[in-house]
């Protein structure tokens, strides 16, 4: 029942808060370097759109890139009806394909709910936290993959 212009105020006053430090710099330059060599960089997110375009727009990236969690929306206010697919485990995947025709070369991903996408991926990436443990960590070292640790 909240409005649009609600969500994304709130949207942007979090991400305000948040951009003082980015979570992981390396990832950001990544993604930055590879988008200015002409690469479709994606950012597929279970979170809310909302938040999650106005990140990415604050750290210069292209928000019309981003597959997120929707919702309906009637009379400009937010209904309880959430789009599909639900951005989220095999949902990223579904979501991607929807989106772009293109291979996916390189997926990075820090959480369970990223399997799928990582799975899909030429070259799977995850992001784990140093110094601590991380199943995700362990899964990528048991397959193969490679393993960027931050914080």
């Amino acid at each position: 029942g909240c409005s649009q212009q609600e969500v994304l105020q709130w949207s942007q006053e979090l991400v305000r808060a948040a951009l003082h430090a980015p979570l992981h710099p390396p990832l950001l330059e990544l993604a930055r370097e590879l988008s200015r060599r002409g690469c479709e960089v994606w950012i597929v997110s279970g979170s809310n759109a909302w938040s999650v375009r106005t990140a990415v727009a604050e750290l210069g990236l292209d928000e019309g890139r981003v597959l997120a969690l929707t919702c309906g929306v009637e009379g400009g206010r937010l209904t309880g009806e959430v789009a599909l697919p639900v951005t989220c485990a095999r949902g990223k995947v579904d979501a991607l394909r929807a989106a772009t025709a293109r291979p996916l070369l390189l997926a990075a991903g820090n959480a369970h709910y990223d399997l799928a996408l990582l799975e899909h991926a030429r070259l799977p990436l995850v992001v784990a936290p140093r110094g601590r443990p991380s199943a995700m960590r362990e899964l990528a070292q048991a397959r193969g993959w490679s393993v960027v640790e931050v914080g």
